[in-house]
């Protein structure tokens, strides 16, 4: 792969699922002449609003044909477009951020989001068999989250490193104990802390120097290059066989150590 400034973009993930409703919408009767597969498709992840007709359309990543915009645009984010195996939850975290923030502002907001738990909880309380109440519940917890600093790579690994850390607890039987009482593991028998990465995850980026793994904050560093593939796209992480921590953040702790 050649290296220049149009690579320095991280890489833009289609889902099986999302690359054939593209071809379909390119491609809808299954042409082979060349002259009919030439065909430029847009795509671009936009926020929620009204399109040109005036309707409300949801925020998500859309695609059209270049020649035809006013044939009207396809949301490949939708979830008809998904098998039930593909979700990205990292992807997911980003545009829950997106939304919270231009929503209800930025920082931390410890009291407010504490506060709108409390309340959806007597919701919960009031309706404990509504599915829609407990979704409030964990969207609000995940808000409090990322409103810590954490980025979603680390918000996934610290959720699956406490539910490893809760399968390796000692629990008390819960058949003797009151179904209206939180059950608390035997803290005599708790498991050891597991060894995680200590630098951030990174993306694969290409540079003028070569390929290098950063994280969110030195991708952004390299480049005001975002805004190429629209607004509130940003880099999808590497596959969970293929985790690295960021070059620069090691880089950057050795100096300090050094010094």
């Amino acid at each position: 792969m050649p290296y220049g400034v149009a690579h320095l973009l991280p890489p833009f993930t289609l889902s099986a699922h999302q690359l054939r409703h593209v071809l379909q919408l390119a491609n809808p009767d299954g042409a082979q002449e060349p002259d009919q597969l030439n065909t430029d498709v847009c795509l671009q992840y936009k926020l929620p609003g009204k399109d040109v007709d005036g309707e409300v359309s949801p925020a998500g990543l859309y695609c059209w044909l270049n020649d035809y915009p006013e044939e009207g645009s396809l949301c490949i984010d939708a979830p008809w477009v998904f098998g039930p195996d593909d979700f990205n939850f990292h992807r997911h975290l980003y545009r829950q951020r997106s939304f919270s923030e231009r929503t209800f502002g930025p920082g931390m907001r410890t009291q407010g989001v504490v506060d709108h738990i409390r309340k959806e909880l007597i919701e919960v309380l009031a309706k404990p068999g509504d599915l829609s109440e407990w979704i409030d519940v964990a969207i609000l917890a995940l808000d409090g989250a990322w409103r810590t600093g954490a980025t979603p790579e680390q918000i996934i690994t610290a959720l699956v490193a406490k539910q490893t850390k809760n399968e390796g607890r000692q629990w008390p039987d819960w058949h003797t104990m009151p179904a209206d009482q939180a059950i608390e593991h035997v803290r005599t028998v708790d498991a050891p802390e597991l060894a995680g990465p200590q630098y951030p995850a990174a993306f694969l980026v290409n540079t003028v120097n070569g390929p290098t793994y950063a994280c969110m904050q030195h991708t952004r560093a390299l480049g005001a290059v975002f805004g190429l593939l629209g607004a509130g796209t940003l880099p999808m992480p590497l596959d969970d066989d293929d985790q690295h921590e960021c070059e620069n953040c090691i880089n950057e702790a050795t100096t300090r150590g050094a010094a």
